[in-house]
């Protein structure tokens, strides 16, 4: 590969993925803590209350920050490919200007052939 390229519609695509896992995972986390407690019940054993009760512990923390920084992420992502975007434009623009200012005539230029450019 030579170089890179970012398409907005890709962008788009994968934008669209992550909210659609992202809302699967809150949906999940939601119902959690009714399954685990019926797990738990469901055991009637002290020792797989603790160890479930140390599970949720270990895990909430890591799957709060992951909840928090999906949006953040995702914004970071959608600004750099504006940034990007808007960058293209940009050179785009400065670009065409000045290939349009060096086929400009000049006419002191061609002064000396008789205002004709010999071929």
């Amino acid at each position: 590969m030579t170089g890179w390229r970012v398409s907005p519609d890709g962008v788009q695509q994968v934008l669209t993925g992550v909210d659609t896992a992202a809302t699967s995972l809150v949906t999940a986390l939601t119902g959690l803590s009714d399954q685990l407690s019926a797990a738990v019940a469901g055991t009637q054993s002290a020792e797989v209350a603790e160890a479930m009760q140390a599970f949720v512990e270990a895990q909430t923390a890591d799957l709060t920050l992951i909840q928090q920084r999906i949006p953040s992420a995702r914004q970071a992502v959608i600004d750099a490919t504006n940034a990007v975007t808007a960058g293209d434009i940009e050179m785009a623009a400065t670009t065409q200007a000045l290939a349009a200012s060096a086929w400009a005539p000049d006419a002191d230029a061609f002064a000396h052939h008789g205002g004709s450019v010999p071929y």
